[in-house]
């Protein structure tokens, strides 16, 4: 079995670690309720990791899922 190699995911300018915070400080950061931030994990939606039984999230990766969320709404108005 191949493993992919993450660390190479980071450019050369960008070579700190990349935060991670559970679903307890996404809920209250974006004040959306843990049970909707499980439906979109469990749709696909939501860029996670999953850490054993623990679900982490990539903060750099929910802003830009957040920014695709709010542009794709601008235009359904």
């Amino acid at each position: 079995m191949q493993y992919k190699d993450i660390t190479s995911t980071n450019s050369s300018k960008d070579a700190s670690p990349r935060k991670l915070i559970d679903i307890n400080e996404l809920a209250a950061l974006w004040s959306v309720a843990k049970a909707t931030l499980y439906n979109w994990v469990n749709q696909g939606r939501l860029p996670h990791v999953k850490l054993g039984r623990s679900l982490r999230f990539d903060v750099q990766d929910i802003e830009e899922f957040r920014q695709r969320g709010t542009m794709g709404l601008a235009g359904k108005r």
